[in-house]
């Protein structure tokens, strides 16, 4: 009898224990707040309109295609220009020449008249290779260097497009802290990032005609508005 109850007391004791573990543990999360909780997207704080813009490295992309072409193009044009020293130079000759000439004579004892008439036609073709040139081209020096200038001429209007794209994100950072900020001081910040993105366009062949549209029309209301304010 005394087992049967310390059987008891023990069972009682362990759902005691498995109660109070359930208890302390916390509730699985559900996926409404690990979705709340996940890290955000990069770029997903950015206004609507200057996510959908074009990114930093399409815009060095375009600078740099716009100011010297592409890379691709140089190494094209030294293979063609090594290549062109194996075509022959060719020269053609063609001529022509006619007789016509009358002679006196007898034959048999009876006078006789001959007209001998005779031509001919000539023609020559000539190929001829320079092999110092195809071996050593003396124009290489000069494509190395207009390699070289090229690179550094995209080089530097991607450094370009980096510096405005950043100026002009710095830029609608400060706009949109002046939200209630007087209109001339507004004017002066929109002013200021159509000045930005009018360069910036230019410098990529057009990437940001849309932006710059948008940028030119808050300027002109904004301008507007000012004018038709009364003066004190």
């Amino acid at each position: 009898m005394q087992r049967i109850r310390a059987s008891r007391w023990a069972l009682l004791g362990a759902a005691l224990l498995t109660h109070a573990a359930l208890a302390a543990d916390p509730p699985p999360p559900s996926r409404a707040s690990h979705a709340a909780s996940s890290p955000t997207p990069a770029g997903s704080d950015l206004p609507p309109v200057v996510a959908r813009e074009p990114s930093l490295a399409e815009c060095q992309h375009a600078a740099a295609r716009l100011a010297a072409g592409d890379a691709s193009d140089d190494a094209s044009r030294a293979i063609r220009a090594r290549a062109a020293h194996w075509a022959p130079a060719v020269r053609g000759q063609l001529g022509g020449s006619a007789s016509d000439r009358t002679r006196d004579g007898t034959m048999n004892q009876n006078p006789v008249h001959w007209t001998d008439l005779g031509g001919a036609t000539t023609w020559s073709v000539m190929l001829s290779w320079d092999l110092p040139q195809a071996i050593y081209s003396r124009d290489e020096s000069q494509l190395a260097l207009a390699t070289v200038h090229l690179a550094r001429t995209r080089q530097a209007a991607a450094v370009r497009a980096a510096e405005l794209y950043a100026e002009r994100r710095r830029r609608i950072a400060a706009l949109s802290q002046l939200a209630v900020a007087a209109g001339s001081v507004q004017l002066e910040a929109v002013l200021g990032l159509l000045e930005t993105t009018a360069a910036l366009d230019a410098l990529t062949g057009g990437l940001f005609r849309e932006s710059l549209a948008r940028v030119q029309s808050r300027a002109d209301a904004l301008t507007q508005s000012l004018t038709q304010e009364p003066t004190p």
